[in-house]
């Protein structure tokens, strides 16, 4: 029994003996593994680094970009209520032009019906002159109410002489 022990207990130590052979070899790789990341280690911490700094880059990007998205709301906005006024505006003068043409239409109508009226009134001065041995010139013909009327005012500023001369030749 004792050889058997012998035997059993050399086998513990070569099983022992391998087993601290496979550790020291998965230690040096580690170890390796180690060395290898170690010099990996100031490239990481260079590229964190130029992490962070896109990181805060891209934030200060972002924070520009959300002012620039408030200031073209903003201007937006702001398009909006002077397109609204303008279009009120546009509104407003589209009436006012309309009442304008209706004023037109009705002050030519009245300037025709004065031109009309202005006309006969000549007629009549001009009859009642020739029928007491009167006679005037003819007004001009130009369809202007303002130069027919101009011609009758300075014909009946007239008219107390020649019934001054009329009264004059009867009495």
């Amino acid at each position: 029994m004792a050889a058997a022990l012998e035997e059993l207990c050399s086998r513990e130590v070569i099983n022992h003996d391998e087993a601290i052979k496979a550790l020291k070899k998965e230690n040096e790789t580690l170890e390796a593994e180690k060395a290898r990341l170690a010099e990996d280690v100031p490239a990481l911490r260079q590229e964190v680094v130029a992490l962070k700094k896109e990181k805060e880059d891209l934030e200060l990007e972002a924070t520009n970009l959300q002012k620039n998205v408030s200031k073209a709301e903003t201007t937006r906005d702001t398009a909006v209520q002077r397109a609204e006024k303008a279009d009120e505006i546009s509104r407003c003068l589209c009436e006012e032009l309309e009442a304008e043409w209706r004023s037109t239409s009705v002050m030519q109508s009245w300037l025709k019906d004065a031109h009309e009226q202005t006309t006969a009134v000549v007629g009549l001065y001009s009859n009642a002159l020739s029928q007491f041995g009167g006679s005037t010139s003819a007004p001009p013909r130009c369809g202007d109410v303002g130069v027919s009327l101009a011609w009758l005012r300075s014909h009946v500023s007239k008219l107390p002489d020649f019934v001054g001369g009329l009264l004059t030749l009867v009495l």
